[in-house]
């Protein structure tokens, strides 16, 4: 009963569908000139319910339908004058599109005379699926990083060309991506000041380590304009094994603007403003007014403990007690007179106004300005 009803033409068609295409990714077989199926390599011979018996002599064109039918013979037809031919095709198997590709080429007898066809099906639905998910990732990637305010960007590791970068790069720099991507872009665009050292840094951190890292520099923008950015980069390897440099540039010139605006501010005062961590004799921050008042530069000040020593002799275990116990003492501001050493080996006295900065978990701020007051004791005594 089964047998007659898989002869009858549909389901001898399906019948040899599943055969040929289904339970495995290449199949084997052979045509003769006429079209018709007459043997079949045993893998394809999968399914439980059949076996080739059941659908030897299937007419192979007519499983297709009437336009992959014609296109089929034309191509058996050229086959069977010699030439080798491929052709795809899809169909459905339990309710999933299949795609297929069937290769076959003439093959002859030992008088060279062409006997019949010899057929190669192949299933690459999963690669093709693979490759259209591979592609959506991508495409989710690139909005995703085309919408991240930052550059994100792949680059040569050794030329530092960009192989791929986003569009902020685009809104940002104002360049179009045929020119971002130019080999000479990076360096070219590189503010003159940081293309003296940043190459340089870069290079002995891919020779060195680490193999990741971040940087600060300024580019130049199509309009001229210099952009302050933070680079993050990592080393890798790409699909080709070409080393190449991935990460992200945040633009930073806000920042630096507004911290070159507090300095610049800072300096201004007449007094020397520092701050200092609670429980350290390293100071996080001192004026450039430091060097006008005393002589030192602000760099050798922060070095640890440094500012400590210069202040006088007599004065130093008072100042730096009475600063501790009003710290423990939990003191929001305080205030203390003591002499320091010019660099010139002067004396000088000053007033020192402290702010006692505190926050849940981290160790009190100490933030200051010093104020010479040596006319005004001068004149006093």
């Amino acid at each position: 009963m089964k047998k007659n009803r898989l002869y009858s033409s549909e389901n001898r068609k399906q019948a040899c569908y599943q055969l040929l295409l289904s339970g495995t990714d290449v199949c084997l077989h052979e045509i003769d000139l006429d079209g018709h199926l007459i043997s079949m390599y045993p893998l394809a011979l999968k399914s439980p319910d059949l076996s080739f018996d059941d659908v030897r002599g299937c007419h192979y064109p007519d499983l297709f339908d009437q336009d992959d039918r014609t296109n089929l013979k034309d191509l058996m037809e050229r086959a069977i004058q010699g030439e080798a031919f491929e052709y795809e095709f899809s169909f459905e198997i339990e309710g999933d599109q299949q795609v297929f590709s069937s290769s076959f080429v003439p093959i002859t007898d030992l008088q060279g005379q062409i006997v019949k066809l010899a057929g190669f099906t192949q299933n690459f639905s999963v690669q093709i699926k693979a490759t259209i998910k591979h592609e959506q990732s991508l495409d989710r990637f690139r909005n995703l990083a085309d919408n991240i305010d930052g550059i994100v960007c792949e680059a040569d590791a050794i030329s530092y060309q960009f192989l791929n970068i986003n569009q902020f790069a685009v809104r940002l720099l104002g360049y179009p991506p045929h020119v971002l991507k130019a080999p000479d872009f990076w360096l070219d665009k590189m503010h003159p000041e940081d293309r003296e050292w940043v190459p340089d840094y870069c290079n002995k951190c891919r020779e060195e380590g680490p193999s990741s890292y971040h940087i600060e520099y300024r580019m130049i923008a199509a309009d001229g304009r210099v952009v302050w950015l933070r680079d993050f980069r990592s080393t890798g390897f790409d699909n080709q094994y070409r080393r190449v440099l991935r990460g992200i540039m945040v633009d930073i010139t806000e920042r630096v603007e507004a911290e070159r605006l507090f300095r610049d501010m800072v300096d201004a005062i007449d007094g020397i403003v520092w701050e200092r961590t609670a429980g350290s004799d390293r100071l996080n921050f001192v004026s450039q007014r430091v060097v006008n008042l005393l002589g030192y530069s602000a760099d050798s000040l922060l070095a640890s403990g440094y500012w400590i020593q210069i202040i006088h002799p007599e004065d130093r275990k008072r100042a730096v007690d009475y600063s501790r116990e009003c710290v423990k003492s939990e003191l929001k501001q305080f205030q203390q007179e003591y002499r320091m050493i010019a660099s010139d080996g002067r004396t000088l006295w000053f007033r020192d106004c402290v702010t006692v900065t505190r926050e849940v978990g981290k160790r009190p701020l100490l933030r200051g300005i010093v104020i010479d007051i040596t006319e005004w004791k001068s004149a006093e005594s």
